[in-house]
């Protein structure tokens, strides 16, 4: 309120005649009232604005001097350039009054520097007896402290509003009644809502619609209660529509009675720290599930259920059959199980393309994961096998897609694909950077639990094998020794009565052929000893392959007689080779023994080629066959293509025999089928040029 309201009507009216010819009681009275008035007051006789009356108040605001009877200009030079002169010359000439508030006057004090004062008051003109304009009466308040305070006042809240624009937070004021009175920069920013809508309804607006209900209703009661406010929600990110989690804080500031007068709110976008606590919690629980599975197609299912919804809408795990196999998919996941369904059957129809330029095959030939956050046309004809396979993509609906390798020691063996359709079959999410770094994450631990689950399965493998082989060592090693024994037995007693010369020969030989069974066992289990440790060593030398097998084949005549078999040597007389002499005779040894044993009493040939570079020996029976899926695993450590029940033997032979020929440069395969008996072929380098 302008302080010219408090001045006395005595004061603030035109000053006439009939005022002037007042009894002198009056006038003294008045002078008082001037001198002695908490405001400046001043009489400035017009023309020249000479000082008539100046009382102390306005003494002290000029400076400390008298200013009764100086003009203006002589008193106050300073004041002309501030426009003061001016103004009093405009207050005559018009005879209207001026009203100022926090008027601003420098005055110049006695040491010579400038004060700076601000002042509320008036500048009245007053009339002679012909009516016309004689001088001013100037009144005015002091009021630079209230001013100074009130710049300080704002200066610190255009800092504090510079201060909370300048934030990443969301910061608002409001009043008692919790009705905001400010709200910072930020909070359009990241909302995107226009400045003319108010904050309450903006703040409904962009308030995840699941959150609403609850964050208002705490609110209400925060409010009533005078209590701090504090919650997540959610809110919606104008840039581009996704709601992100923010921690909402609101706290009452009270007066000294501990009213509440005013409360100031922040919201904290918390969202990346919110999914990282969530992702961290969400692989320690996936790596515990997956560590507790011990089987690989348990394993793969309990990732792909684990991701969905979590990550995607499907999650499907391809893994590749050995080193050059094609994948298979061993796992998808989806919500509805009658869409699983729909999903393996469009996978079994539809299989994936080996040439694809992106997808699954792209990564398993790479090792490298691929991010698709929008799925193009194009994309789609990338990974389709013909037209009608596009429009089945297309059908789909997919929007976005993660496709990330499954990779340990640097041997990539499977992948993982990740996949959001479109609303309102799938959530119309669309992957992002961190989304895949997730995914590469759950990958990563994928691998080790799959490769632990298979180790887990050789290893039961291997102990189940170990437990066969003791069996079937132990009855091995028992069936010469029993005969053995028996034939001891038997020559003691006939040693006694004095046995024939040609009889106790033919005893004797038996047991020498039993003593010789039982030195190839144990040979063949040293053996697999030195080369499982490395330590088998080769005394390599060239040797005619075709001597060593026409001296095995004499070596086993009587044998194959025996089981009502022939043996025979065809082909090359000669054939050089660089081997070793020991280890070549146990080789062919291995091959014509099988042979006899699972020929059936058929003939068995062994045969001899060679060409410029090459030894071939073909070994073949007419007996039994092996068929196709087995012609592999025969060559493994303790396996056999029959029961052992059948057959007898450590399941060592063609292992050994593998091994050896390796060793010495060679390679050992085999041809066959059920009933067709089998031809076993060892190729060896030629030792010199024919």
């Amino acid at each position: 309120m302008p302080l010219l309201d408090e001045l006395p009507e005595a004061a603030a009216a035109p000053v006439t005649p009939a005022r002037a010819g007042a009894p002198r009681a009056v006038h003294e009275n008045l002078r008082r009232i001037f001198t002695e008035a908490p405001a400046a007051i001043a009489i400035l006789r017009a023309p020249d604005f000479r000082y008539e009356l100046s009382n102390e108040r306005n003494d002290w605001l000029a400076g400390g001097k008298r200013l009764e009877g100086l003009t203006i200009r002589e008193a106050l030079p300073e004041l002309e350039a501030q426009g003061l002169v001016a103004l009093l010359e405009q207050v005559c000439a018009t005879g209207q009054p001026f009203y100022a508030q926090a008027l601003p006057v420098q005055v110049r004090q006695a040491d010579g520097h400038f004060k700076q004062l601000y002042l509320n008051g008036t500048y009245q003109p007053f009339t002679g007896e012909d009516g016309r304009v004689q001088g001013v009466i100037a009144f005015a308040y002091e009021v630079t402290d209230q001013v100074l305070a009130r710049q300080r006042a704002e200066a610190a809240e255009a800092s504090t509003a510079l201060v909370a624009n300048s934030v990443p937070q969301i910061i608002w004021t409001a009043g008692e009644a919790g009705q905001a009175d400010f709200v910072n920069q930020r909070w359009y920013e990241y909302t995107g809502l226009s400045r003319e809508e108010p904050f309450e309804a903006g703040r409904l607006r962009a308030m995840h619609p699941d959150d609403a209900a609850g964050a208002e209703a705490e609110w209400t009661r925060c409010l009533a209660a005078g209590r701090p406010y504090e919650g997540e929600l959610r809110l919606r990110r104008g840039s581009d529509g996704s709601y992100r989690w923010h921690l909402v804080r609101c706290h009452p500031l009270q007066d000294a009675t501990g009213r509440v007068v005013r409360w100031v709110g922040s919201s904290t976008d918390i969202d990346d720290r919110k999914r990282e606590e969530e992702d961290s919690r969400f692989l320690a629980e996936t790596s515990a599930l997956l560590g507790a599975a011990l089987d690989v197609q348990a394993t793969l299912k309990t990732l792909a259920e684990r991701a969905v919804p979590r990550l995607a809408d499907w999650c499907l795990v391809d893994l590749v059959d050995g080193a050059e196999g094609a994948p298979r998919r061993l796992a998808l996941a989806n919500a509805d199980p009658a869409r699983v369904a729909e999903a393996e059957a469009f996978s079994r129809t539809h299989p994936l393309v080996p040439s694809a330029s992106a997808g699954v095959m792209a990564v398993l030939r790479s090792g490298r994961a691929e991010l698709y956050p929008e799925v193009t046309d194009a994309l789609l004809g990338a990974v389709a096998r013909d037209e009608v396979h596009l429009q089945a993509l297309r059908a789909v609906g997919v929007c976005s897609v993660m496709v990330v390798p499954l990779t340990l020691r640097a041997r990539t063996f499977g992948a993982l694909t990740f996949v959001s359709l479109q609303n309102p079959r799938g959530s119309g999410r669309r992957f992002a950077a961190r989304d895949l770094a997730l995914a590469q994450a759950l990958a990563d631990r994928t691998a080790v639990a799959v490769e632990n689950a298979r180790l887990y399965r050789d290893a039961q493998a291997a102990v189940q094998l170990r437990d066969d082989f003791l069996s079937v060592a132990a009855h091995e090693l028992r069936t010469p020794l029993t005969p053995l024994q028996l034939g001891l037995q038997s020559l003691q007693r006939s040693a006694r009565r004095g046995l024939p010369p040609e009889q106790l020969d033919e005893k004797l030989g038996t047991l020498g052929r039993q003593v010789g069974r039982l030195e190839r066992l144990v040979s063949s289990l040293l053996d697999v000893s030195r080369i499982s440790e490395g330590r088998l060593a080769l005394e390599p030398r060239e040797l005619d392959l075709g001597a060593v097998a026409r001296d095995v084949a004499e070596r086993f005549a009587e044998q194959a007689a025996q089981l009502g078999s022939t043996l025979s040597v065809e082909g090359e007389a000669s054939a050089p080779v660089h081997a070793d002499p020991l280890r070549m005779d146990q080789v062919v040894v291995n091959l014509v023994s099988n042979a006899l044993k699972f020929g059936e009493g058929r003939p068995v040939q062994l045969h001899l080629s060679q060409d410029a570079s090459t030894v071939e020996l073909r070994v073949r029976d007419e007996g039994l066959g092996i068929a196709p899926e087995d012609q592999e695993r025969i060559f493994g450590r303790y396996e056999r293509a029959v029961p052992s029940r059948h057959y007898g033997g450590l399941g060592l032979g063609l292992w050994l025999s593998r091994q050896l020929v390796e060793a010495m440069g060679g390679s050992i395969a085999v041809q066959s089928a059920p009933g067709q008996g089998a031809t076993f072929r060892v190729r060896l380098p030629r030792a010199t040029a024919p």
